[in-house]
């Protein structure tokens, strides 16, 4: 667990006083904090910052599909399985940003593929994001992000690349002795993906004006979750990874969404 003072990691004059607690695993022990957004197309508010991990460094030595299996006579299917999975988390609690994020990965590969040349990775990533409102707290974005740091090449991605909306309505209504007094507003989602042409990188983003509907703060009001794929060549042993995370979140008075004060 690491208590952070964002306000001395990143100096800006005229943004809130930020601090944050991070849990990672132990083994895990570059991290970085960076103003705005890793992704250039993503719109971001001057004070916003994103938190980027490294996975730890990969053995060259390690190998998932040796060549002595493949020159065997005795013929194995090939299957994936995972190989490695951990999940982190962060919650802001200062600065008019009351959010926090869960985020998990699991690696996957291919074993006994047939090729002489690469071998076949994948990473599974997703984040959930919530508010620290009692109540009050309205998540507005939960952005995740994944990149291999060591060479290959891309094999495939999901979602599709770009953004899609689901809107909804909501009603919220009070009960008087034989009649409900209410309003109803219409709330849309979006999840947006942002996949790009260096290897393995790509980012998915929630974004929108969730309010919690109750007091409990562990409530997911959105969430995150991509995949990607990629083949490194045979020597090179398992891919490199990067993550990096990113919410907003602010505390909602009054009546309520869309009335807050």
């Amino acid at each position: 667990m690491l208590e952070v003072d964002v306000a001395k990691v990143l100096p800006k004059p005229g943004c809130p006083q930020v601090k944050e607690t991070l849990i990672l695993p132990k083994r895990i022990t570059s991290i970085r904090y960076q103003r705005g957004s890793i992704d250039k197309a993503e719109p971001t508010t001057p004070c916003a910052y994103t938190v980027v991990w490294d996975d730890p460094p990969v053995p060259t030595t390690e190998s998932d599909d040796p060549i002595n299996n493949r020159n065997s006579s005795v013929l194995v299917a090939p299957s994936t399985e995972p190989y490695a999975q951990y999940c982190a988390a962060r919650t802001l609690n200062s600065g008019g940003n009351i959010g926090w994020n869960d985020a998990c990965v699991v690696y996957y590969v291919e074993k006994n593929d047939g090729n002489s040349t690469w071998n076949y990775y994948s990473s599974h990533v997703k984040s959930s994001c919530g508010a620290n409102g009692y109540g009050n707290g309205v998540l507005t974005s939960c952005g995740r992000g994944v990149e291999m740091t060591s060479p290959g090449q891309w094999v495939d991605f999901a979602p599709s690349d770009g953004i899609t909306y689901d809107c909804r309505t909501i009603s919220n209504s009070v009960t008087l002795l034989h009649f409900d007094v209410g309003y109803n507003y219409t709330s849309c989602d979006e999840q947006r993906a942002y996949k790009y042409t260096e290897p393995g990188k790509m980012s998915t983003y929630w974004k929108g004006e969730q309010s919690q509907s109750g007091t409990n703060n562990n409530q997911i009001l959105g969430g995150t979750s991509h995949h990607v794929s990629v083949k490194v060549p045979q020597a090179d042993g398992r891919p490199s990874w990067s993550h990096w995370w990113n919410s907003d979140a602010y505390y909602c008075g009054g009546l309520g969404l869309p009335f807050c004060l």
